[in-house]
């Protein structure tokens, strides 16, 4: 690729970015992000370009600094690319959800690949397994691929990477994929033993997100597991796992619990969501259904919450 269409990674990103070690022969050294292409315009022609499984697997491993919120160019250039051939796909699918581009959006980005028929049941299990016991994912990928954007510090200076050897980038999992992975992993299973085992060894965000996706799987488990889970959430120190978790109470008819643990909840978004929640469904104090909640179809239209505005007249 030529140089006019890369351009040069800050010094601070190429020095403090570790993103894997040389996967062949001699002594090992930290590998670096040292150009990325020219703008975000370039990053999104390549991704539209590539229509096959290599082209594809080439443009997930170029840095980048775009952020997307939206995974839908993601999955249309798997559909393009994968079309009846599935070379490299898991090996793909890791790259492109460990991607700063969709790192955000990792989660709606699986499941829009399983929803389009791109991933099958054979695939969703390791990358499941991966996401939720390891740290980091190893890509391999060859020397050929990198040489634009990659160089190797060794014996204290920066150097080229060969284009003939092969080498691991080891992509570190975020918590986005850990939630996907509980949620795959305990799904039409009894014991969630093992993934809070797993959970107990990560970092409090990580292991949020494995209490997340026990608590979207709870509806597939069995009745005994379904509610050791939601117990397990409502105590979770993280609020947002609490939230969740109390979310799913009031929608099993359990209103008047939710609301009396979340209006005692320390965190102040728990508490606005008691006051919403209490607001919505019409509770008194005791947690019973007020008048106009038992009035049924007599009861009130409620305006709808973004009503057509007016224009107001500015003349009278």
């Amino acid at each position: 690729m030529g140089k006019r269409a890369r351009r040069r990674v800050r010094e601070q990103h190429l020095h403090g970015l570790l993103l894997g070690t040389h996967g062949t022969g001699d002594k090992h050294g930290p590998i670096g992000e040292a150009w990325m292409l020219d703008g975000p315009l370039a990053e999104v022609a390549a991704l539209y370009q590539a229509d096959t499984p290599e082209g594809l697997q080439r443009v997930l491993l170029i840095p980048g600094r775009r952020t997307d919120t939206d995974c839908r160019d993601a999955v249309a250039a798997f559909r393009r690319a994968y079309d009846g051939d599935d070379t490299g796909l898991v090996g793909c699918v890791v790259l492109a959800c460990t991607h700063h581009r969709w790192r955000g959006v990792a989660r709606r980005l699986l499941e829009g690949l399983v929803e389009q028929g791109v991933l099958h049941a054979g695939q969703i299990g390791p990358l499941a397994t991966a996401f939720l016991d390891a740290d980091a994912v190893p890509v391999t990928a060859p020397g050929a691929w990198l040489v634009d954007f990659y160089v190797q510090e060794r014996g204290g200076e920066l150097r080229r990477l060969d284009p003939a050897k092969t080498y691991t980038l080891w992509r570190p999992v975020g918590p986005q994929l850990r939630r996907w992975a509980v949620r795959e992993t305990v799904r039409d299973r009894d014991d969630v033993g093992p993934v809070l085992t797993r959970a107990r060894t990560l970092d409090s965000r990580h292991a949020a997100a494995v209490a997340l996706g026990l608590l979207d799987a709870a509806n597939q488990l069995d009745a005994e597991s379904a509610a050791e889970v939601d117990d397990i959430g409502l105590d979770w120190p993280d609020p947002s796992v609490r939230l969740t978790a109390l979310k799913r109470l009031a929608a099993a008819g359990r209103d008047a619990e939710a609301l009396e643990r979340a209006e005692g909840d320390g965190a102040a978004r728990i508490r606005r969501w008691a006051a919403t929640h209490r607001q919505r469904t019409l509770l008194n104090d005791r947690g019973e259904p007020t008048a106009d909640a038992s009035r049924g179809s007599d009861a009130p239209t409620v305006e709808p919450s973004c009503p057509q505005a007016v224009q107001p007249a500015l003349f009278g």
